[in-house]
């Protein structure tokens, strides 16, 4: 399983778990907004999208859950 984690300079990074070793984490469920405005996980591969508006929903999620969270999108 692939979870989101807060990096200290406010970015978000990718932490890969595999068996039961999954930690607790809290899970974003949102409404979508138009494509171009929602963040997806190409634009967290590529460092990008921060200025998509759907990214402040992501940030707040993040947070709130201060260690690991997941976004169903």
């Amino acid at each position: 399983m692939r979870l989101l984690r807060p990096k200290d300079d406010g970015e978000f990074g990718l932490v890969e778990f595999v068996g039961n070793n999954i930690p607790s984490y809290a899970m974003l469920s949102h409404t979508r907004g138009n494509d171009d405005g929602e963040f997806a996980y190409k634009d967290l591969v590529k460092g990008a999208g921060g200025n998509k508006a759907g990214y402040m929903k992501i940030y707040f999620c993040g947070k709130q859950a201060a260690k690991y969270f997941r976004v169903d999108t």
